[in-house]
């Protein structure tokens, strides 16, 4: 394996989060994807949440992890994204991001 496929155990792991709920795909959403898909992945390991579905999250998910979060019902993050709990369990700043969500919509961690 040569230097330029080896896995960089240093990567900083980013949480995008597009918070548009209205239903529309725009520059934010378009600016974001060509974020993820350029960024350095040797560097830094990006995963981008979402607070609905769209059109764009096959394209989102050839590049990173795609979370989906529907504030519009009750969420058990262990039971309903166990990958975002399995990463925040790995990745301090994520769970202390997870504990604010928690505290904002009252969800249970």
């Amino acid at each position: 394996m040569n230097a330029k496929n080896s896995i960089n155990t240093n990567s900083k792991h980013i949480l995008f989060i597009e918070a548009n709920t209205d239903g529309t795909i725009g520059g934010s959403h378009h600016s974001l994807l060509l974020l993820v898909k350029y960024l350095d992945k040797s560097k830094f390991k990006p995963f981008v949440l979402f607070y609905q579905k769209n059109i764009l999250i096959p394209e989102f998910e050839r590049h990173c992890p795609v979370i989906i979060l529907d504030k519009t019902k009750d969420l058990v993050i262990k039971k309903d994204l166990p990958r975002l709990h399995t990463l925040a369990s790995k990745v301090p700043c994520l769970l202390h991001f997870l504990i604010l969500l928690q505290k904002i919509y009252n969800l249970n961690l």
